[in-house]
């Protein structure tokens, strides 16, 4: 599939094109979504710098961290862990990882969506990780991830900018989330060096 991503002001200009590419396995600790997309153009552009960029995913309500004070919604029943074994948005908010998952319990199952990074992007992940339901893995994002200036990612013409990820989204009526370890070595395999 190839995407054009237009000028705000000169909509008939196209800033860059992108090539991607997703791919769907089904595997024993459910399904894997591959995305690989490559970024290029006919004349220099840029990646700016800020929280919502990458991959996102968004949960359901039930299966959020927070808990709603106000009482309108259902308190969540779920948790965010990294690779690192940090716990939730404060822990993980702004730091990188290999991957992150995002689980809970829906009708009386174990479900979660895990985001894995690919080591060869052209740096690490920042997690935008937040309790109520949101979890990103974003490259672009340095300084409003707190580390450092501001970036901004260019490519020349004829260079490209390659991006992968994997999402799992898994299942089970055990107690014992899946080895997302196992998960993310499989990703790398699978998604190619």
């Amino acid at each position: 599939m190839i995407n054009r991503y237009l000028g705000q002001e000169n909509r008939s200009q196209t800033i860059c094109e992108e090539h991607c590419k997703f791919t769907v396995v089904a595997q024993p600790t459910g399904y894997l979504l591959l995305w690989d997309s490559t970024f290029s153009g006919d004349d220099e552009f840029y990646f700016g710098d800020q929280e919502e960029m990458g991959i996102g995913i968004r949960v359901a309500t039930l299966i959020r961290v927070e808990e709603d004070e106000d009482g309108v919604l259902p308190a969540g029943n779920g948790a965010m862990v990294d690779s690192a074994g940090r716990m939730n948005g404060k822990e993980i908010w702004g730091k990188t990882a290999d991957w992150c998952d995002y689980r809970g319990t829906l009708q009386h199952q174990r479900v979660g969506m895990a985001i894995l990074c690919h080591p060869q992007n052209f740096r690490p992940s920042w997690f935008h990780a937040r309790d109520y339901g949101l979890l990103e893995a974003n490259p672009f994002g340095r300084a409003a991830f707190g580390h450092g200036e501001t970036s901004r990612v260019m490519v020349k013409p004829g260079e490209e900018l390659r991006l992968r990820y994997g999402v799992l989204v898994h299942a089970s009526t055990k107690e014992t989330p899946p080895d997302l370890a196992a998960a993310y070595r499989e990703y790398v395999d699978a998604a190619g060096r």
